[in-house]
């Protein structure tokens, strides 16, 4: 249940492009030199316009209130908080070392062209495009608030019905 609720949070939480220390190899940052290099520049443009860069430390704040949220729903033993509290951790070491922005870079450069860019980046030197990177935050703020409690709600259902179903798979020691 843990992983899946994870793998959903990083999923929606915004891209984190900074990194701390030195970044780990990763196969986008390897390949984004396939980009056009002008291209690759205004694509980085636009990530900044779009306030990715910006929202990092926001959106790693985010991610640790959810993981606060989730670690609540989780078993409470000594185990399972020391398990808790170190995947956390390496989660949020790996997510600091990756490279978000070539992947980024990677990725608008095989969806959109050169003038998709610029047009793009055109909306978000607009006034209604920086309102939109200044409510992106709060917004997925309220979201999460939102669907974090349903998700909860729902792994901890599903969980209940697969152990009524096999009661075997429930942890500790099986019944006799």
């Amino acid at each position: 249940m843990k992983i899946g609720l994870v793998a959903m949070l990083i999923m929606i939480c915004p891209f984190p492009i900074a990194s701390q220390g030195a970044p780990a190899p990763t196969p986008a940052a390897s390949s984004s030199s396939q980009v056009d290099p002008a291209k690759a520049a205004r694509i980085r443009r636009l990530i900044d316009l779009m306030g990715i860069s910006k929202s990092y430390l926001q959106g790693r704040e985010m991610m640790n209130q959810m993981f606060g949220i989730v670690n609540k729903s989780a078993p409470q033993d000594e185990k399972s908080r020391k398990f808790q509290a170190l995947l956390s951790d390496r989660i949020a070491i790996k997510m600091a070392a990756f490279d978000f922005a070539g992947l980024l870079t990677l990725i608008y450069d095989k969806f959109y062209t050169l003038e998709d860019i610029n047009g793009l980046i055109a909306f978000y030197e607009s006034p209604i495009g920086q309102k939109m990177v200044q409510n992106q935050i709060p917004l997925m703020q309220e979201y999460m608030q939102t669907l974090m409690p349903a998700t909860i709600r729902m792994s901890q259902e599903a969980t209940e019905e697969v152990y009524r179903e096999h009661p075997e798979l429930k942890p500790g020691p099986n019944p006799q």
